[in-house]
């Protein structure tokens, strides 16, 4: 689960921002909305839901961008020095990017700490409930737990390594769980939820039963592993008498595909259409149903999604917000959308905002911070009139005039 994310010179954040799912002693939530943990720093209430408001544009998707920016440096090691590091800075300055990430996993507090460059990794930690399992500045590490035979190879982790990939590969307990928390947040379904369709009847139906529900008019679902065709651009074998271009060449293989159908019927008769020729609505609807109840027999699991409510009816994301904040949904769910009507299902605490300035840079606030927001007021109707700020500004007289010739 997550707590919380700082970052600071990352895109449209210029300056730090925070964003805590971590409810205060004197926040008030329903027991369903909330996950109850003990650690051994004392029991932490945690969201279970949040929704990001903004404008387009105003930065609200590159929270989550943040995180998997995160987890793609950490997960994917580049090969040399020369490489670099992938930056995204604020209008592309050369000053250092931040993050700083806290989430539970195990029962235990994690807080991982990156600031980097392109051409360098400037300060790295990670802390295991507040005991330090490593700290880098620059070339000088420091590690609490690692054996003798493995601490000569401190001095091979290049400028542009991480100490986490590399603690985590020389088996160092926290950072492997650590490690396995972004592997998890970059890949939710990773206990293969389309082999479990295949092999779980009971999972399957709890699927169709949730696209029934729906009114998709879905009856079966059908997995086949087939060998498709693909080209690739490559080098030619031969290269005696090649030169120039001509040492590259298109190239015709087969691939091992998994390819799921979804089954109809029409007056009695069955037909079937690959899911990447479903509707947008009806692939949205049924990953995240995949996303949910592949989820929920995992622990510990966070998914991100940007602006989950595009190409869904309204009633189909009220309907599936209530199902996150159930009291027996065990995943945390975190979005984007616009979608203001989710508002009136929400408690304040679990409404966020992102607003840009006339500098571009992104601010991260709460509907909570706000006074006289209680159980009963109605949200979007505050919103959509501008109230909380982090709302599409249009001029429409002017928009109308565009197709002026004057």
């Amino acid at each position: 689960m997550l707590l919380y994310l700082r970052v600071k010179n990352y895109r449209s954040f210029k300056e730090e921002q925070e964003i805590s799912f971590v409810l205060n002693k004197d926040e008030r939530s329903d027991k369903s909305r909330r996950f109850e943990v003990k650690t051994k720093l004392g029991t932490i209430r945690v969201l279970k839901n949040a929704m990001i408001y903004g404008a387009n544009a105003s930065g609200k998707s590159n929270i989550l961008k943040a995180l998997f920016q995160l987890s793609a440096l950490i997960l994917n090691p580049n090969q040399n020095d020369e490489q670099g590091l992938f930056s995204d800075s604020f209008a592309s300055n050369k000053e250092n990017t931040r993050f700083e990430v806290v989430f539970l996993k195990r029962e235990s507090v994690f807080k991982y700490i990156l600031e980097y460059n392109r051409n360098e990794v400037v300060f790295e930690r990670l802390q295991q409930d507040e005991e330090l399992i490593f700290e880098r500045n620059y070339q000088e590490f420091v590690f609490s737990d690692i054996n003798a035979q493995v601490n000569y190879l401190v001095a091979t982790i290049r400028k542009t390594s991480l100490a986490l990939f590399f603690a985590q590969n020389n088996n160092v307990k926290a950072a492997r769980i650590a490690f396995s928390w972004f592997y998890d947040l970059q890949n939710p379904n990773s206990g293969n939820v389309f082999q479990k369709l295949r092999d779980d009847s009971n999972f399957k139906e709890r699927v169709l039963y949730a696209m029934r529900f729906a009114d998709f008019n879905i009856f079966d679902i059908e997995i086949e592993e087939n060998l498709r065709p693909s080209l690739s651009f490559g080098m030619k074998i031969d290269m005696k008498e090649a030169k120039g271009a001509e040492n590259f060449q298109q190239q015709l293989t087969m691939q091992n595909v998994t390819e799921i159908y979804l089954v109809h019927e029409n007056n009695g008769k069955s037909f079937r259409i690959l899911l990447q020729n479903e509707s947008e609505g009806t692939q949205q609807y049924f990953n995240m149903i995949l996303l949910l109840l592949g989820g929920n027999s995992m622990k510990d699991i966070v998914i991100l999604n940007d602006e989950f409510d595009r190409s869904l009816h309204k009633k189909l994301t009220q309907s599936f917000v209530n199902l996150i904040n159930s009291e027996k949904n065990n995943i945390q769910f975190i979005s984007t959308t616009h979608d203001s009507s989710l508002m009136d299902i929400l408690q304040k605490h679990q409404i966020y905002f992102v607003e840009k300035n006339s500098d571009g840079e992104s601010e991260i606030y709460k509907l909570s911070e706000f006074d006289g927001i209680r159980k009963e007021t109605k949200i979007s109707p505050k919103y959509e009139a501008g109230l909380f700020g982090a709302i599409q500004e249009v001029n429409e007289a002017g928009l109308m005039g565009i197709l002026e010739e004057d």
